[in-house]
């Protein structure tokens, strides 16, 4: 009962003429409400399959880095080019049970797969005649895959027992439809109290984007931003539920800013769900400055790769890690990179960093580089430890594209040591952590 019928409404007799009142005005609501017309909402519920997954042998094989003792598990083991999730999408359930990658099947398609912790096995996680497209992305806080096909978005969760053998069962629920005007998925994220799904791509006939939330229950849809210039890389703040950054395609490296120029022209912006306009996180200067793989880390912060030399001849290219404070606007290095003039681009290569990504406990921040090599950087201190070496041909091969584990103790990441690309997970060895 409201309070404000009680007390004195009781003593002095009005408060049965206002619960008459309040009855006579919950009738005539209700007969409005029977009147309006009723649609089934497309959200959760809406559309529920089930299926079971086929489950194959493992193929890990364990190894250890020869310079830094880091144990190195290569998931996958046949002669296809397999890929992991990029470092901004989620990897791995959040009970670290199941690894998500894509499989190129030996003399078959390239399918959604999973790596069991426990076992080894490897699961064909989508259906044998399903075409999904875009990136997958985990759930942070439910045993759930998010994915794309059929114009919708769906939510696949996940569930697995082990005997008296293995058995991976999807049970797929709608979640909503991707608006019609969209050309084709560049993102999705989930934000940070998981209860949306961000997602955008290029708007039909158009040199623009529209980047949208869905409600994970209703599906429900409300526009976070549109473009004028292709937007890419969608990604949610890791603490603010309603803070979204995305990148201008067109604009990260040198030179760029002279060919394309305008107010547009700079790499990583901000949107949220008000009625702001989206704003520029790290506006770069005029003459041009490397700014480019961003990635959302703890605290409101943001890493990614940066740097102010380059040589136009060559293409050597300095490039340091960085992270950015949201709130304040302040950045700093946390990984260095190097430049010196006459050293040949494959070997300064060596010494500086493509893409970053940080730990979700907040301890370290990773750097790959164009030679496959990773580099972890501690947070407090910002010394660096190199995990893992040549996992790449400088001019070639996959990136590593390395992503952190729930508990910030491992990453996945892509190798070409075996000529092939195959899914490999590192460990940060126990030491580090005890001295970080």
């Amino acid at each position: 009962m409201d309070s404000r019928l009680r007390g004195n409404d009781r003593e002095n007799g009005r408060y049965r003429n206002r619960l008459e009142a309040t009855v006579e005005k919950s009738f005539l609501w209700i007969t409005l409400i029977c009147l309006i017309p009723w649609t089934t909402p497309q959200g959760l519920g809406a559309d529920v399959a089930t299926w079971n997954c086929e489950v194959f042998p493992s193929e890990r094989e364990v190894t250890f880095d020869e310079e830094s003792g880091a144990k190195v598990t290569f998931v996958t083991g046949n002669s296809g080019d397999d890929a992991n999730l990029y470092f901004h999408q989620r990897s791995w359930l959040p009970d670290g049970s199941l690894l998500f990658f894509f499989r190129q099947e030996e003399d078959g398609p390239r399918t959604f797969s999973g790596y069991l912790e426990e076992t080894g096995e490897i699961v064909r996680i989508q259906k044998p005649d399903q075409s999904l497209f875009g990136l997958p992305t985990a759930a942070r806080y439910a045993n759930e895959v998010y994915v794309a096909h059929d114009q919708a978005l769906w939510a696949w969760e996940i569930e697995t027992v082990f005997e008296p053998k293995t058995r991976v069962t999807v049970t797929e629920k709608k979640i909503c439809d991707i608006p019609e005007e969209m050309g084709s998925l560049s993102g999705l994220n989930e934000n940070s109290d998981g209860t949306r799904l961000v997602f955008g791509g290029p708007v039909k006939d158009s040199t623009g984007s529209l980047i949208v939330a869905a409600d994970k229950e209703t599906g429900e849809i409300q526009e976070v931003a549109r473009t004028p210039f292709p937007a890419g890389h969608i990604q949610c703040s890791w603490d603010n539920p309603d803070l979204v950054m995305f990148n201008h395609q067109r604009s990260w490296k040198w030179g760029d800013h002279n060919r394309f120029g305008g107010p547009y022209d700079h790499r990583m912006w901000l949107a949220d769900l008000s009625d702001r306009a989206p704003w520029k996180l790290y506006p770069t200067p005029a003459t041009g400055e490397l700014t480019t793989h961003e990635c959302w880390w703890v605290d409101n912060q943001v890493v990614f790769c940066s740097g102010t030399h380059w040589n136009q001849e060559t293409g050597a290219e300095e490039s340091h890690v960085k992270v950015i404070d949201v709130d304040t606007g302040v950045a700093r290095i946390i990984g260095a990179g190097s430049w010196v003039e006459g050293v040949s681009p494959r070997d300064l290569a060596k010494r500086n960093w493509w893409h970053s990504s940080g730990d979700p406990t907040g301890r370290f921040v990773a750097g790959d580089n164009w030679h496959g090599d990773i580099a972890i950087f501690s947070a407090q201190s910002a010394r660096e430890r190199l995990l893992v070496q040549n996992h790449r041909t400088y001019g070639g091969g996959a990136h590593p594209h390395m992503g952190w584990s729930p508990d910030g103790k491992k990453l996945v990441f892509a190798s070409n040591r075996r000529g092939n690309v195959d899914v490999c997970i590192a460990e940060i060895p126990v030491d580090w952590f005890a001295d970080w």
